[in-house]
């Protein structure tokens, strides 16, 4: 550890053991790290030597070159080795235009017309060509000068056409728009009617809840009292979620989904004869005619509708059921007038005759 501490410039008897190592520790990092520069700096100047040697070699190959040019062509200098190769160009050029005149004249000759005409136009004499050259080129000059008069006329007659065509388009459009609007203005329509019929239906909506419900409610729940005996007493309707609630004899709330089948039925028929004990109030009491509604119900809630339904008005009643039969002839008595229709699945005792209707075979 003094050997270590003597390395690192640290006097070992003003400091502990572990800090000589620590500072150990510390510089062989940093004599590591140095070192690793070393070697990236070497290996780069190895890559930077091999690319300079490189680059001599191909410059030594590229004047050897120039010079073997120079003798083989017998040049004096650079400048002349240019010009050399711009014709060396050129006549590469020629060579592939004397290559293309060389098939059109393959072509030709292969076509014997196109053969005797070359033949014509190479027989006649020069100043005749001359002569044909320059009045060609006369008319080419008349055609030119006639496009520079005749350019702005054409011009101006695109700018029409395309003004005719903008007008046109532009008429189309409004057409459309008419249309458009014309539609617009019938589907306006439908939906003002549609919402004034709505609004009278809401209208009368309002009015019956407001002003007939509740008492076409009251004659119901008074009928629905009567039928189960007292056991529910009051019909609570929210005019808000347009929901019904029932109250019990024990006051407790419950809801059309917490009564059972048959009692659900007796409180719709209690709502039915409700509206119809409404409306007639001013009015003659009509006949009602039913078919079978009682199947559902007990002996005593049967007896108990029969009593409401033949009250104070006439009553057809269809039925395929003895039992049924017994229950208007216990209420009515002499009142009661039975007509059998056919023959019955399930027939009545002996004497005994249907109610009103009979169902025979499951069919009226």
């Amino acid at each position: 550890v003094e050997g270590l501490a003597r390395k690192v410039s640290v006097e070992y008897k003003n400091v502990e053991t572990a800090e000589v190592l620590r500072e150990c520790e510390r510089q062989l990092l940093l004599s590591e790290k140095a070192q690793r520069k070393v070697d990236e700096i070497d290996a780069r100047m190895s890559e930077l030597s091999r690319q300079i040697t490189s680059k001599v070699s191909k410059k030594e190959a590229l004047q050897k070159r120039k010079s073997s040019l120079l003798r083989e062509y017998q040049l004096s200098g650079v400048g002349e080795l240019r010009e050399l190769l711009q014709i060396a160009e050129q006549r590469e050029k020629l060579v592939h235009s004397i290559d293309d005149i060389q098939r059109r004249l393959a072509r030709v000759a292969a076509d014997p017309d196109e053969r005797e005409r070359l033949n014509k136009a190479i027989a006649r004499p020069q100043s005749e060509l001359e002569g044909e050259y320059q009045e060609l080129q006369q008319r080419q000059e008349e055609i030119v000068d006639w496009i520079d008069r005749e350019w702005p006329k054409h011009h101006s007659l695109e700018l029409e056409q395309q003004k005719l065509e903008e007008s046109r388009e532009l008429g189309s459009l409004l057409t459309q728009e008419e249309s458009l609007l014309q539609d617009m203005r019938e589907v306006i329509a439908e939906w003002m009617a549609l919402e004034i019929a709505r609004k009278r239906i809401v209208e009368t909506r309002s009015y019956f809840e407001r002003e007939r419900q509740p008492e076409i409610v009251r004659h119901a729940e008074i009928v629905f009292a009567s039928i189960t005996d007292g056991r529910y007493q009051k019909l609570i309707v929210n005019m808000d979620d347009n929901t019904l609630a029932i109250e019990r004899e024990d006051g407790k709330l419950c809801s059309l989904e917490q009564l059972s089948s048959g009692t659900r039925e007796l409180l719709l028929l209690s709502l039915r004869l409700g509206y119809i004990s409404f409306h007639e109030r001013d009015d003659e009491p009509l006949p009602i005619i039913m078919d079978d509604i009682l199947v559902n119900f007990d002996a005593r809630r049967a007896r108990r509708t029969v009593e409401q339904l033949a009250k104070e008005r006439q009553l057809l009643f269809f039925t395929c059921h003895r039992h049924v039969c017994e229950y208007f002839e216990d209420v009515l008595g002499e009142d009661l007038r039975m007509h059998r229709l056919g023959e019955c699945a399930d027939p009545p005792a002996q004497g005994y005759p249907s109610l009103v209707a009979q169902q025979s075979g499951g069919s009226r």
